[in-house]
């Protein structure tokens, strides 16, 4: 318990005076002098500012998407305070974003620079994404599937890791940095072998020098292009996928499709979900004008997730402007399965999204902004109800997308 001062303003109201904070497992605690005790738990927590002595700052300011709440007057517990929210922020947000038990390499401590960014932090390895727990407060997220290269400067101490959006610059680590660079090489070897492996066993008769160029090119654009392979290899892709339920719908997909602007994807699946399978789908950028026609811009991606055994469905997303097209195509190829394809994550309003024992989803929003922005440009789905009924159904979205 720290006593202090609190102001608590949000929703058009402003509540102050004396209390103490209790920092707890999953949230913080206000309990005022007088009145009822407020409650913020961590998977809402959006903003932390620590104090800044050097500045003259003594307090702290927290913040979700509704509230801000400022404490004063801790006495010489402020650091001390600071130090226990940030510990038990970041011990939430690694128990809320993975399954117990999962290891993580780390905390490396030190200072990390990005694009537009640069802050004292930990950083802990996870096999499919660095997570960085800012000093100030807040989590960021960078999957290994967007690393290209690892490399030590050993005249600087310095570990830079070059990522398809930019680099993110790691320094200060304690004499720990050819530790994290080795750990950082290791888990994005081990990711690109597991990529080629989930290949073998789809392609079996593949030899190893026809295999890496297509390994190459799935770690490039986060799923295999129809535009980039050739046309027999293409076939035996798609057959891969069919089955007596399924092969209705995907053969229809691919004549709504335009040409050569399809994607076949295969990933891993998450540690957080259950079964060994991979994670298995087929996208495809639909005519925006229908069936027929010639060359389109088509503004609409429809998703096929092929590896799940129930709930058969496609997905239709409204695409961005024909420059950013194809970034947003392979971010959604990337950030979607990483979250092992959860429907509920697009489709369900946030309060509607259960927390899960393992999966915080206010922590991957956090994360991985890009899950907001599938959120937003998500437009509905096609139940496999018939092939009538499902091409109705696609239909319908499109001239709600019009209207």
């Amino acid at each position: 318990m720290y006593p202090c001062c609190f102001r608590l303003e949000g929703n058009g109201q402003v509540e102050e005076g004396q209390g103490k904070l209790a920092v707890e497992e999953d949230g913080l605690l206000i309990i005022p002098s007088r009145g009822l005790p407020t409650s913020i738990p961590f998977s809402v927590l959006s903003g932390y500012e620590p104090p800044d002595p050097a500045g003259g700052s003594y307090g702290l300011t927290l913040r979700t998407p509704d509230l801000r709440l400022s404490l004063t007057e801790f006495g010489r517990q402020a650091g001390e305070a600071s130090a226990a929210i940030r510990k038990a922020w970041q011990a939430a947000a690694q128990v809320g974003l993975f399954l117990a038990g999962m290891k993580g390499l780390g905390p490396f401590t030190g200072t990390f620079h990005w694009a537009g960014g640069k802050s004292r932090g930990e950083a802990i390895l996870y096999p499919s994404l660095l997570l960085l727990f800012l000093e100030e407060g807040g989590v960021l997220a960078w999957p290994l599937r967007l690393w290209q290269e690892v490399r030590f400067d050993p005249s600087q101490y310095t570990v830079t890791i070059a990522t398809l959006g930019g680099s993110l610059s790691c320094g200060q680590l304690a004499h720990r940095s050819e530790e994290f660079c080795r750990c950082a090489e290791s888990a994005l070897s081990d990711l690109k072998a597991q990529l080629v492996g989930l290949l073998r066993i789809t392609l079996p008769d593949l030899s190893p020098t026809a295999l890496l160029p297509l390994a190459t090119i799935l770690w490039q654009e986060m799923a295999l292009p129809q535009n980039r392979i050739e046309r027999a290899l293409w076939d035996r892709l798609l057959v891969s996928f069919q089955s007596e339920e399924r092969s209705p719908y995907l053969e229809a997909l691919m004549k709504l499709s335009i040409p050569d602007q399809a994607w076949w994807g295969i990933a891993p699946v998450p540690a957080f979900r259950e079964g060994d399978n991979p994670l298995t789908w087929l996208s495809v950028r639909l005519r925006a004008s229908g069936t027929t026609g010639g060359p389109d811009p088509g503004d609409l991606l429809a998703l096929e997730v092929v590896s799940v055994e129930e709930g058969y469905a496609t997905y239709l997303f409204r695409l961005p402007p024909s420059a950013a097209a194809q970034d947003w195509i392979r971010q959604l190829h990337l950030t979607w399965p990483l979250v092992g394809f959860h429907r509920e994550i697009i489709s369900q309003p946030k309060s509607a999204i259960p927390n899960e024992k393992v999966f915080d989803w206010q922590t991957a929003f956090r994360c991985l902004p890009i899950l907001r922005r599938m959120r937003e440009n998500f437009l509905g789905k096609a139940a496999h109800l018939g092939s009538e009924e499902w091409k109705s159904q696609i239909e319908t979205i499109r001239k709600n997308k019009r209207g």
